[in-house]
């Protein structure tokens, strides 16, 4: 009889601190995607804005938040972003028109790229 009520004690301050612990993972997890979606949401309206031949003034990612995305970036997503990133930026190369304006001097690769980058950047 006192076996059996240890038994079920020991089972329940087990149980107890199993689902403690698990309540404690899902809640930390949540506060992280919560953080990464912020970020991708953030970058993702930056990428999204359709570059046209027209002009690439006041177009670019910000490294800042480059930064702090990629730390919460699984390591093979962070993998594929920084791969997209490096592509984006070896395209991106502008110049200035008689006016001074910034042109995109491939506007169908930087929107092909672009896309990639919003596959990405999808929510969690």
């Amino acid at each position: 009889m006192e076996n059996e009520l240890l038994l079920q004690i020991g089972i329940a301050l087990v149980s107890s601190l199993v689902g403690g612990w698990v309540g404690y993972r899902l809640g930390i997890s949540a506060e992280q995607r919560k953080e990464y979606n912020e970020l991708a949401d953030k970058l993702f309206l930056q990428v999204d804005r359709k570059p046209t031949a027209a002009c690439a003034h006041n177009f670019g990612i910000s490294e800042a938040d480059v930064k702090l995305l990629e730390r919460r970036m699984s390591w093979y997503q962070r993998r594929r972003f920084q791969r997209a990133l490096a592509k984006y930026r070896s395209v991106a190369t502008t110049r200035p028109d008689a006016a001074g304006q910034l042109h995109f001097v491939d506007t169908d690769a930087v929107n092909l790229v672009l896309r990639e980058l919003a596959k990405i950047l999808k929510r969690r």
